[in-house]
């Protein structure tokens, strides 16, 4: 398939899945109505009110604000090129090290295997 049909496919297919998915939706949402006259609930009873203490941070008084720092701090590093902490001459250094071990094993004389007589 060419991409022109392929996407015509593909949209196509998005949209017969939207249609079917808003046609159950409102099939559903007009049983419902049709459904609610026919119930009886009994009146809801007063709850209490709960006047407990809120905290700052929401989940806890530690994780709230390291997470907060982290945030910010990932996301300046991601700004402002947090990605060269890694740097090329490291990996240029890495790869020279890496060629001159593999030049070393094979400029060693081999050894030879004990002969089994």
């Amino acid at each position: 398939m060419n991409n022109g049909i392929r996407w015509a496919v593909i949209i196509g297919a998005l949209a017969l899945a939207i249609g079917v998915g808003a046609f159950a939706y409102n099939a559903g949402l007009a049983q419902g109505i049709e459904q609610s006259g026919k119930i009886v609930a009994a009146p809801g009873a007063a709850y209490p009110y709960y006047y407990g203490w809120h905290r700052p941070f929401g989940f806890g008084f530690l994780f709230g604000p390291i997470f907060f720092v982290a945030f910010w701090i990932f996301v300046m590093r991601a700004i402002f090129g947090g990605h060269r902490w890694r740097g090329r001459c490291g990996d240029r250094m890495f790869d020279e090290r890496h060629r001159r071990a593999h030049e070393q094993m094979w400029n060693e004389p081999r050894k030879e295997a004990p002969s089994q007589q």
